[in-house]
């Protein structure tokens, strides 16, 4: 029974004794006064003897007797990682060789830093991308790109375009402008520089319309044997467009018709049938709009250039009515 007794005893003593608070050392000369609390490669939390936890601090700050005795305790402890205790070791300087005659004063190596091993780095491959334009291309280089071929389409029919606006602007035949304009730009040039051309009765002894400006101060003078008071315009001898309506036939296009045109009328032929008319109400680039008499109602109709075969200017005779 005694002998249970002193067996408790000695087990209670050896497992208060790691609970002993020990001193650690600092380089400045501090001393903490507990036991370690966690511990990893970046330093150590000391538990004081109230409780309180300090904050970590690293194992290069510490005295050598107090790396010494960590290393000590760290022997056998299974809660440091080996790599610790490898870095206590390392930061423990050797102690200076026995020498009566030489001072205690040793140079202190540097420490050694753990050589941290780099993964080889993959071999570069090249990646087959895009060919760089040249830094000065010329001009048929940049047309065979998809952008220059877009552009050069883009420049042709913008071209071809103002052929015909000039052709009907200068009152040219438009395939004949527009043949022209092969030569880009030049061929435009030449016809918008030329004089629009004077279209011209059928009858070789007919007298032109008046312009706008005397229109309705003139008579129409005779272009037919047949009926002597009338003037014709044929699609197959003159071109017939917005130009040629609104230069000679000027005098129709007001709403009340004043001077000598208060006799006269405007027969417009086409494949639907003869239109009469003493007022063009309306022009624009592809037809023209008349008022007309339909059933004893005045009806306006829209008629295009294309469909026009002859236009005839008729004078008002009693005989007629």
């Amino acid at each position: 029974m005694r002998r249970s007794f002193f067996q408790f005893l000695l087990f209670l003593f050896l497992t208060c004794l790691p609970l002993r608070a020990a001193e650690y050392k600092l380089a400045d000369g501090t001393v903490l006064s507990g036991r370690p609390a966690s511990i990893n490669e970046q330093g150590v939390s000391i538990e004081l003897e109230d409780g309180t936890i300090t904050k970590r601090t690293p194992w290069n700050k510490f005295h050598q007797q107090a790396l010494k005795k960590f290393a000590a305790e760290f022997a056998n402890s299974t809660r440091v990682t080996p790599a610790t205790k490898v870095l206590i070791n390392s930061l423990i300087l050797p102690d200076p060789p026995l020498n009566a005659g030489a001072t205690n004063e040793v140079e202190a190596p540097l420490p050694v830093v753990p050589e941290v091993i780099k993964a080889p780095r993959a071999a570069l491959v090249k990646v087959e991308g895009f060919e760089r334009p040249l830094a000065d291309p010329s001009f048929f280089a940049a047309l065979s790109s998809s952008m220059g071929f877009l552009a050069l389409l883009l420049l042709i029919g913008a071209n071809f375009y103002a052929a015909y606006e000039v052709a009907l602007f200068k009152d040219r035949s438009v395939a004949l402008v527009m043949g022209v304009s092969v030569v880009p730009i030049i061929g435009p040039l030449v016809f918008f520089c030329m004089p629009p051309r004077t279209p011209k009765s059928s009858n070789p002894e007919a007298e032109e319309v008046a312009p706008a400006e005397t229109a309705s101060q003139q008579a129409v003078t005779s272009t037919s044997s047949e009926n002597p008071d009338s003037i014709f315009y044929r699609s197959g001898e003159m071109t017939i467009n917005r130009r040629f309506i609104e230069t000679k036939l000027a005098g129709f296009m007001k709403m009340v018709p004043s001077g000598d045109y208060k006799n006269l009328w405007l027969a417009v032929r086409t494949a639907d049938g003869e239109f009469w008319t003493q007022n063009i109400t309306k022009t624009t680039q592809e037809s023209m709009t008349v008022k007309t008499p339909v059933e004893n109602v005045w009806d306006h109709r829209e008629i295009s250039y294309f469909q026009i075969k002859e236009m005839e200017i008729r004078r008002w005779v009693a005989e007629e009515s």
